[in-house]
């Protein structure tokens, strides 16, 4: 809840309820795009199960980061689509652009989006061992986000609030998910 939904509550508390439409309209557009991009992953879990049973490790990691790089190039561009379209939209006035929330904390959410893609695919591998290894960094990661949401979106409105969302993905979900995918992988496929 408080990696996810809780900016909405936040910006509408202490900036009101037009900052909290724009970050609720543009969370709900990135989110989409990150929906879009997990659909190359989810739809490879399958198969990532099938190889692990048959120990065929070699290609479980071939399709995996065939699978991760072509989501996150998805994701990239059509990341930077959208930063192009709302930047667009603004400059020229048009009426849409006032329900979104400005370039700046549009990119910094596109940004994190990047990287939490990357763990989103790291989960979707570390899953299909049929184990969870996961807990800490969601937990620890949903916690630090909370206050930091509260916080940087009290003083600094949606801008802080994408900001805190950023800080959150890369200086503690991102290392700490790439670590244990890392460690993990290496654990259970050296035991043949």
């Amino acid at each position: 809840y408080f990696m996810f939904s809780f900016f909405a509550p936040v910006i509408f508390y202490y900036h009101g309820a037009v900052e909290a439409g724009k970050i609720g309209l543009t969370w709900q557009v990135v989110g989409a795009l990150q929906l879009l991009a997990l659909s190359w992953v989810q739809t490879k879990v399958p198969k990532y199960g099938i190889m692990i049973a048959k120990k065929d490790y070699e290609s479980l990691d071939k399709l995996w980061w065939k699978t991760t790089t072509v989501s996150i190039i998805f994701v990239a561009l059509a990341g930077c689509f959208l930063l192009l379209l709302v930047f667009i939209l603004q400059t020229l006035k048009i009426p849409v652009s006032e329900r979104i929330l400005n370039p700046l904390p549009t990119g910094m959410f596109i940004l994190a989006l990047l990287f939490a893609h990357f763990t989103q695919c790291c989960a979707a591998y570390l899953r299909a061992h049929k184990k969870e290894v996961l807990t800490i960094p969601g937990v620890l990661s949903g916690f630090i986000a909370g206050i930091l949401i509260w916080w940087l979106g009290k003083v600094y409105g949606p801008t802080g609030a994408a900001a805190a969302y950023l800080i959150v993905i890369l200086l503690i979900a991102f290392p700490m998910v790439t670590f244990i995918w890392y460690r993990s992988r290496i654990k259970w496929h050296s035991v043949r």
